[in-house]
């Protein structure tokens, strides 16, 4: 970590000249107001506390049949199994952070321009209409006369016979779904939702909308056909979808920083997840990332090399480590962060899983392939996506008067070359 200070003349000139000047081939590739093939709802939480509420809709005028998958990203310190932990800082010495990151599928079916929904904590199960969840309600399921397990929510999918599993109240995590035709991915671009976390007690929401990414429609291409997505479109000619951003930029209030109009003390919780997911392989995405970040006096401080493996939910105050920070109040009140993959390659899998290196043999014994038969080795540290959190907490007052704001990131620039790979069960 360092923190320097910059000419604020300097500062200004780069601002301008970065606005006058749009490097080629610029685009934004994944989207949170457009729809795509594959969607993305980072932040699923439901924990007794909170609940999330999904909603995904079809976006056309065609019949859509959709595959999702729950990533279940709790992690447990590797020796003090019973220890919940986000990175590896969070356990005692000589201990390392190891996430599951196991997946649980499920399919549905839309008719033309169909919306969904369903509480995450209990899913829907049956066809037959129960009483809906109401916001700040607990919802549970229950046993019809006939024993069959009812869950509330609305009737959803095709002839009302999708069904959406209940991950109870210990999960956190991500949730995932593609467009398929006949069990294979397809390209029709028809997917758009929204996430909505309440807070059970007080109803206190935040929403965000659903990342989306947009797939090459040419059908020339015989698209996605190989169990593997590949982010590696640029727009033009081959490849199946848009790229991953190059960076994630936010602007967020220094942790600690006290609201002026209500007196409220302001905290911002981070969620990243990989673009690339190793679902077949049951192995969580190694991530390394870059965060940079500029407070309003334009001083600099940087985290060059933070890593994370499948998914990370954290305050700003425990970046980079568990009880210490640099984006906190005294450092500055507020701040605009770029968060950036680092150009370096890390290995997939093999007995050196998660090592830098620069080649497959440097990756040790039982280095795996996808069902395409791509080399899941050394390849580069997966790209990143993600969304914040603001909490607003009035001392000396009732929990229900605090209150909770979601918003996405930024995209910018596009990553090139490899890309991102999602290997599909």
């Amino acid at each position: 970590m360092r923190l320097v200070k910059r000419s604020p003349w300097l500062m200004g000139l780069g601002v301008l000249l970065a606005g006058l000047v749009t490097a080629p081939g610029a685009r934004g590739d994944v989207t949170s107001d457009e729809s795509g093939t594959l969607i993305i709802f980072p932040k699923v939480v439901s924990d007794g506390v909170r609940d999330t509420l999904i909603q995904l809709s079809n976006r056309t005028n065609s019949f859509v049949q959709v595959h999702c998958f729950y990533i279940n990203a709790s992690g447990t310190c590797s020796s003090t199994g019973e220890q919940s932990c986000e990175i590896d800082t969070d356990c005692p010495a000589n201990e390392v952070c190891i996430r599951q990151c196991n997946a649980t599928n499920f399919e549905l079916a839309l008719t033309a321009q169909q919306p969904v929904q369903w509480r995450v904590s209990t899913g829907r199960l049956t066809t037959i209409p129960s009483a809906p969840c109401r916001p700040g309600q607990p919802c549970q399921c229950t046993l019809d006369t006939s024993g069959q397990l009812v869950c509330p929510g609305m009737l959803i999918g095709y002839n009302n016979a999708s069904f959406v599993p209940p991950v109870g109240s210990q999960f956190v995590g991500e949730l995932k779904c593609y467009q398929t035709n006949a069990g294979d991915p397809y390209p029709g671009n028809a997917l758009k939702g929204t996430a909505t976390i309440e807070h059970l007690g007080s109803a206190q929401i935040s929403e965000y909308n659903a990342l989306t990414v947009a797939a090459n429609a040419d059908p020339q291409n015989n698209l996605i056909t190989d169990k593997e997505l590949r982010l590696n479109w640029t727009g033009l000619g081959g490849g199946e979808l848009n790229y991953c951003p190059e960076s994630l930029v936010f602007t967020a209030n220094a942790e600690g920083v006290t609201d002026a109009f209500t007196g409220a003390t302001i905290s911002t919780e981070l969620t990243l997840v990989p673009c690339s997911e190793l679902i077949e392989e049951d192995l969580p995405a190694p991530v390394r990332v870059r965060f940079v970040g500029y407070n309003e006096l334009e001083q600099q401080v940087s985290i060059e090399a933070f890593r994370f493996d499948c998914f990370l939910n954290r305050r700003l105050a425990d970046l980079p480590v568990s009880g210490g920070g640099i984006f906190v109040s005294g450092n500055g009140d507020l701040w605009k962060i770029r968060i950036s993959p680092l150009p370096v390659n890390v290995c997939y899998s093999g007995s050196n899983r998660g090592a830098s290196c620069t080649q497959d043999s440097d990756c040790g014994d039982n280095v795996l392939t996808g069902p395409a038969d791509t080399r899941l080795g050394c390849l580069p540290a997966s790209g990143v996506l993600g969304v914040a959190e603001e909490f607003y907490t009035v001392p000396g007052m009732p929990s229900f008067l605090d209150g909770t704001a979601a918003f996405n990131l930024r995209h910018e620039g596009s990553r090139s070359g490899f890309g991102d790979i999602v290997t599909l069960p």
